[in-house]
């Protein structure tokens, strides 16, 4: 009888300490929690959490699950990871990863808390443009303001090569973007805007850089020469924008016969300062020529080199390269 019953104790003993390894072997450890949102509804499918190793190299991502952002990654082995949230590009997060050194008994990936990722808002995406064109420059500041009686800016930003712009995080309601720069002249600088629960791009051609300014310099011995003008060409068949601060009427005593300008009508002129600086103030992206004129009392024309130059203005502030230099002159009249 007392061996029958050892016998027994023993078989469940046995399968007492089967049960408990099948057990061990079958306890996953794991990373687990939420993606959330303070923004309202959104679909949490889009969302990935990516686990990585110390190292830097992806050991396991998964998608959240689509009706309340619950998310579970399985873990094998103890150390140090990292967990970043993967979400459509402007989707802002915090935090936006999770270092876990996991031991196996108080991380929270051990004890089973929830590592949870919250979305503060979405992005709004833009284009500055350069008058007539589809892209602009880079450095325009963007502004996100509120919509208040006085406005308030909620967040700010500047352009990147080519007048593109994001600015995040954008919680859904209206805004109005507005832009500036301290020397470009802008044509279009604000405009409204609505986010709903997702991305938000702005109108194309609803933010407009109208010109650049563009200046150089006259001398003559090295000094700087005051009242020399210089007038502005243009191609005949180019397309004409309004001109800021140049004037366009008729330059007396100006002719550019003998110059070389064929199919280039003048377009507006400029003088140069006590210090010999002139400037445009603000020309359109597009290919010119400037023309040198100085003529002084008596019918004394001064001879300016270059006669003429051509430069071309991009999205940019132009500096023109070749300082213009008075020569000589040549006076003008008849034998009697």
């Amino acid at each position: 009888m007392l061996i029958r019953i050892c016998k027994i104790f023993s078989v469940i003993s046995l399968i007492l300490c089967i049960y408990q390894h099948y057990c061990s072997a079958n306890d996953v450890l794991g990373c687990n929690g939420f993606v959330k949102s303070t923004v309202g509804e959104i679909d949490f499918s889009k969302v990935e959490i990516k686990m990585f190793t110390k190292q830097g190299s992806l050991k396991d991502q998964t998608e959240c699950a689509p009706n309340n952002g619950y998310y579970f990654l399985p873990l094998y082995d103890k150390g140090e990871y990292i967990l970043k949230v993967a979400p459509p590009l402007g989707w802002n997060f915090e935090p936006e990863e999770v270092t876990i050194n996991v031991d196996g008994e108080t991380d929270s990936c051990s004890l089973g808390i929830d590592i949870n990722f919250v979305l503060q808002g979405f992005a709004v995406t833009g284009q500055v443009a350069s008058l007539g064109d589809s892209v602009g420059p880079k450095g325009v500041v963007v502004n996100l303001l509120s919509t208040s009686a006085i406005p308030k800016v909620l967040l700010s930003t500047t352009t990147q090569v080519g007048g593109g712009f994001l600015l995040t995080p954008v919680k859904p309601g209206q805004y109005n973007i507005e832009i500036s720069h301290e020397r470009w002249h802008l044509a279009k600088k604000r405009t409204p805007v609505t986010v709903k629960n997702g991305n938000t791009e702005v109108e194309a051609n609803s933010l407009v850089v109208s010109g650049y300014d563009v200046s150089g310099s006259v001398t003559s011995d090295s000094e700087p020469i005051m009242g020399v003008s210089f007038v502005l060409f243009q191609q005949a068949k180019a397309k004409r924008f309004p001109t800021v601060g140049c004037d366009s009427s008729a330059l007396t005593g100006f002719s550019p016969t003998g110059l070389d300008l064929k199919e280039l009508i003048p377009i507006c002129h400029v003088a140069s300062n006590a210090k010999g600086r002139f400037i445009f103030p603000s020309l359109p992206a597009g290919t010119y020529t400037v023309v040198p004129h100085y003529k002084g009392m008596h019918s004394i024309k001064f001879d300016v080199q270059p006669q003429h130059l051509s430069f071309k203005v991009e999205h940019d502030s132009l500096e023109l390269p070749m300082v213009f230099q008075v020569k000589g002159f040549s006076v003008e009249g008849r034998v009697l």
